[in-house]
């Protein structure tokens, strides 16, 4: 597997909306929703931020995501540095074979939109990629000339094609295509197509506002969503581990936890009576063990997961719409697919975070059931 890292490149000038990478949209400095996003990525080791800024610097640091600061120099963050000019000095500070670089300004763009497109960059065995949104429109020079039809042999719209238009989310580059080229884009060229309102590139006020609508809609389908769940049922290994597991002489095992998944796990309970279950696979004592200080209901060495919870939610007379579940592997797809509202930690298995409602941006045993205990507090 090649080595992938990420590059968000942020700069302090801008001029239309002043301080704009670290200001604050849907309730988020906008940088972190892109740091989220690749920080979320299975295929990303490490994310770098390319800044000539100590207040953005700052900022990236606040949000704990483990992405890693590079100072930029003040000759790369002027009205006319080019990306290219920032990607090519990232070059020289960090090993890599891909690079993706990615835009503050599209915070749209999802985890899954990352792997989904280095899944594709891989198959197809592209060069370099850029994401764009398909548009079907006639369009025109300024001077008059017809650029992607015949008016003389107008298309029916149903069957037009059209165009990809760029929408700068991010780009893939291989590295020695970067330093051929001296730009993000060459040789064999793929294009990742990305959902409609993702063509949004924040570079006015309106592009800001109508950005937020779409973040701001997203959380409230979370309110939506959390007001009818009526119980938590959660795997363990992955959700509340790290999903690795420590043997010792014997038979002895044991599993790494979070304390400050228990400690919010205390707060939550404070103020709020929802039941909570852990049905898992495992035989291991370690998770009765846990599970009991934690006074966490839990249901072990179950195969059929599904199955298992049916019966638990007949007893009880509830329905899965009632549901939040959090899994991380792919045998809880079918609980997944089944809750009312889903979670899954970061380092979740691909196919459950392809299905899952929300990805967290924090790895099992590490904060992920945290987040998503306080993401459901203030959701209801």
């Amino acid at each position: 597997m090649p080595k992938i890292v990420a590059l968000v490149p942020l700069r302090a000038g801008s001029k239309r909306i002043p301080g704009k990478n670290i200001k604050p949209i849907a309730g988020k400095p906008l940088a972190y929703w892109a740091c989220c996003a690749a920080r979320n990525s299975r295929y990303i080791s490490d994310v770098y931020v390319s800044t000539e800024d100590e207040e953005i610097a700052r900022t990236i640091e606040s949000f704990r995501l483990g992405v890693q600061v590079l100072a930029r120099p003040k000759s790369l963050a002027t009205d006319v540095s080019t990306t290219e000019d920032v990607i090519l000095h990232f070059r020289t500070l960090v090993d890599f074979d891909i690079v993706a670089t990615i835009q503050a300004t599209s915070p749209l763009v999802s985890s899954t939109d990352l792997d989904l497109a280095m899944e594709q960059f891989l198959r197809e065995g592209s060069d370099s990629l850029f994401t764009g949104v398909q548009v079907r429109r006639f369009f025109w020079s300024i001077d008059g000339r017809p650029l992607n039809y015949d008016p003389f042999h107008r298309p029916f719209t149903q069957n037009f094609q059209g165009s990809i238009m760029e929408n700068g989310a991010f780009y893939l580059t291989r590295r020695h295509i970067l330093e051929t080229y001296r730009n993000r884009l060459g040789g064999k060229v793929g294009i990742f197509r990305m959902a409609e309102e993702t063509a949004i590139d924040i570079d006015d006020p309106a592009d800001w506002e109508e950005v937020e609508r779409h973040l701001t809609r997203n959380m409230t389908s979370l309110a939506t969503k959390a007001k009818p769940i009526k119980m938590i049922i959660s795997d363990f290994d992955g959700v509340w581990t790290d999903n690795k597991v420590y043997t010792f002489g014997g038979k002895q095992e044991a599993v790494r936890c979070s304390k400050a998944d228990s400690l919010a796990l205390n707060i939550f309970r404070s103020r709020s009576d929802l039941p909570m279950l852990v049905v898992s696979k495992e035989k291991n004592e370690s998770v009765k063990i846990r599970c009991a200080k934690l006074q966490l209901e839990v249901i072990p060495s179950v195969d059929d997961k599904r199955f298992t919870i049916d019966r638990e939610l007949a007893a009880r007379g509830l329905s899965w719409a009632e549901v939040c579940y959090v899994g991380n592997d792919v045998n809880d797809l079918e609980c997944i697919s089944s809750a009312g509202l889903t979670f899954c930690p970061c380092d979740a298995a691909f196919e459950v975070k392809s299905k899952a409602g929300y990805i967290l941006s924090h790895p099992g045993g590490n904060g992920a059931i945290r987040e998503m205990l306080e993401l459901l507090a203030k959701a209801r």
